[in-house]
């Protein structure tokens, strides 16, 4: 019975991450065409503290409002969450995808991201490079 139930479990949790992945693959691209309209890149980021350091309360007191009227340190902060987001839901359940997103510019939290993919231990299939800025995480196969 205890086996079914931890089958049935981690059955449900892989859904969520499943439809977490469709939710940030969907935003991911306008947060993007949103900051390239106002010429902001992960390659030269405003000077914003990381989100690692940044308190709880202030990332959920982020306003719910449509992109286009979001401020830059909004999309920013949105971005970094989204990237960070999905790398970690590439970690559970589609490793095979950390590459595609780790060669592409990307806002990925290089305090957290780090840590996790050393976590997982991630095979040295990829190692991962730091920009000079720390801001934003690249990856090579071996």
């Amino acid at each position: 019975m205890s086996i079914v139930l931890d089958i049935e479990m981690e059955d449900e949790y892989s859904k969520s991450v499943e439809t977490l992945l469709v939710f940030l693959g969907d935003r991911r691209p306008k947060l993007f065409g949103a900051l390239q309209a106002i010429k902001i890149t992960a390659f030269d980021p405003p000077k914003l503290p990381s989100l690692s350091e940044t308190p709880v309360a202030e990332l959920f007191a982020l306003p719910n409002k449509p992109i286009h009227s979001l401020s830059a340190e909004h999309l920013v902060r949105y971005a970094q969450i989204v990237d960070t987001a999905l790398l970690k839901s590439y970690l559970i359940i589609r490793l095979s995808l950390v590459g595609s997103l780790c060669r592409l510019e990307n806002w990925c939290e290089v305090a957290e991201t780090e840590a996790v993919l050393r976590d997982r231990k991630v095979r040295t299939i990829y190692i991962c490079q730091l920009l000079l800025d720390q801001r934003t995480v690249f990856c090579r196969v071996d």
